[in-house]
C-alpha cells in the first residue's frame, strides 16, 4: 500500500470520527439532557488530525514542524477528551452511591 493510499484513508476515516463525534454530543445533550464537552474536544483532536492528514496528502511538507505540532496537539486533545470522560464516569458513580 502506497504513502498516499494510507493518509488518504486515515483522512478519511478522522473524519468519519469527527462526524460521530459530533453525532456523540448532539445525542447525549438529547437524552441525558447534559453537555459533554469530551465529545467537542475529541471532534477538535480528530479534526487536527484529519488537517494534518490532508496537507501530507497535498504534498505540502516543506515544514515539518508544523505537521508534528498538528499530530501532537491532536493526540494531547483527544487524551484529554478521555481524561474528561472517567472524570464524568467517576464523578457519576459516585453520585449514585452516595
Amino acid at each position: 500500500m502506497s504513502s498516499t493510499v494510507s493518509h488518504g484513508i486515515s483522512c478519511g476515516l478522522a473524519g468519519v470520527i469527527v462526524a460521530l463525534a459530533g453525532g456523540g454530543y448532539f445525542i447525549t445533550l438529547k437524552r441525558i439532557g447534559e453537555r459533554w464537552m469530551f465529545w467537542i474536544i475529541l471532534s477538535c483532536g480528530w479534526g487536527l488530525f484529519a488537517v494534518a492528514q490532508t496537507v501530507v496528502l497535498a504534498g505540502n511538507i516543506e515544514n515539518s514542524s508544523f505537521i508534528s505540532a498538528l499530530w501532537i496537539s491532536s493526540f494531547v486533545l483527544v487524551i484529554c477528551s478521555l481524561v474528561l470522560v472517567f472524570l464524568k464516569l467517576i464523578r457519576s458513580k459516585q453520585e449514585t452511591a452516595g
